[in-house]
């Protein structure tokens, strides 16, 4: 007979964490139903895009956008710049990730791990030809010469590198590799890292999103976009081979994704605005705590708070109210309207509430939103 699974601490900790979690109906609802929406509809989003200013809450909706795509049977991982500062380590965190939920990317985990390997050896090995280990450890032979210069990890490198002086290096590395690794495969896996182990990762992808759909999260846009907008177009574009249909990405970040270089995914794109505190929103707040207080509405109204759990909310609650709800990482704890700057309420210029759910991404030509009719 088999053992009843019982609940864990963390899933009494999510369900508390769901029923703290305020505001953002339309966009839950907009994500929730595009999960339900065929990837063949014209309807259906394979990118949302969440932006808005530090502190309005992308971060606590892209988690509870993640959990509500778990509950649905989703595979999902999650990707921010405290784990990842390539594309190579984004990777292997969604690898990770996916393997807690018993399901592995097999090949690309085994191809990272030789990487590591033959790595370690190239710095390790004194008969290395100068340059050549710190060359390929970079990857700059990957990232390509021209767009080295404008990467995170490489461009410092090879910002005053004489291209000649760098072909002489590569051509260097290609003829030592092929001495000391008889397996083709390695040499190129060392040559070109990002590709090779992309390659694999996109297989996996695809063997894995045969069975189940899957949900990648990338937060922290503003940041880890530096080094993924161009390994993400590179995926949409194809170049590693065709994704899994049952695949949705969803990243977060202060800025609207660049429109010069994703216009030609707008079809497939839901934009998803963030603002602070709309009024109905400080209302659901407030009653969440039982307050009832007509007044409070505007201490509340415009603070760029993150709707979700994560800190103590503690200014100006009676006893037993300070539960937790999610703030900015970089804004102070709200506090009563003697201190409305703080929040940016409406009286001080903040923005106009937020009443709209996904806005279509615009110009596209059938101009099909979520809520259109296919």
């Amino acid at each position: 007979m088999a053992r009843e699974t019982r609940p864990s601490l963390q899933d009494h900790l999510r369900m508390r964490q769901e029923d703290e979690f305020v505001g953002r109906v339309a966009q839950i609802g907009d994500y929730q139903q595009n999960l339900g929406i065929p990837p063949g509809n014209k309807r259906h989003r394979f990118v949302f895009n969440i932006y808005g200013d530090a502190g309005v809450g992308k971060t606590s909706l892209t988690e509870r956008l993640r959990q509500i795509a778990v509950d649905q049977g989703y595979l999902a991982a999650c990707v921010d710049d405290q784990r990842a500062d390539d594309a190579i380590s984004a990777m292997s965190v969604i690898a990770d990730e996916f393997s807690q939920n018993r399901a592995r990317l097999s090949e690309f985990q085994k191809r990272l791990a030789a990487y590591h390997k033959h790595r370690h050896t190239l710095e390790s090995d004194p008969q290395a030809p100068d340059g050549v280990a710190a060359l390929v450890t970079k990857a700059a032979v990957a990232i390509g010469i021209s767009a080295a210069r404008s990467a995170p990890v490489a461009g410092g490198v090879l910002a005053q590198v004489d291209p000649a002086a760098v072909g002489d290096q590569v051509n260097q590395a290609r003829a030592y590799l092929a001495r000391k690794f008889k397996d083709h495969a390695d040499v190129r896996l060392l040559l070109a890292p990002e590709s090779e182990l992309t390659s694999a990762f996109v297989a996996g992808l695809n063997r894995i999103g045969a069975d189940r759909p899957i949900a990648l999260f990338f937060d922290s846009y503003e940041r880890t976009g530096l080094f993924l907008d161009r390994w993400l177009l590179g995926l949409y574009s194809a170049q590693y081979g065709g994704l899994p249909e049952k695949l949705i990405i969803t990243i977060s970040g202060q800025n609207q994704l660049d429109q010069n270089l994703w216009h030609k995914y707008r079809p497939i794109i839901a934009d998803m605005p963030l603002k602070p505190f709309s009024e109905a929103e400080a209302r659901q707040f407030l009653a969440s705590k039982d307050i009832r207080d007509e007044s409070r509405v505007g201490d509340w109204r415009g603070c760029s708070l993150a709707l979700g759990p994560g800190a103590f909310v503690a200014a100006g609650f009676p006893a037993g109210c300070a539960t937790p709800v999610s703030l900015a990482r970089s804004a102070p704890f709200p506090v009563p309207a003697t201190s409305n700057r703080a929040c940016g309420s409406p009286a001080h210029g903040s923005p106009t509430p937020f009443t709209a759910g996904i806005r279509p991404s615009p110009p596209v030509p059938e101009g099909p939103g979520i809520d259109d009719d296919s």
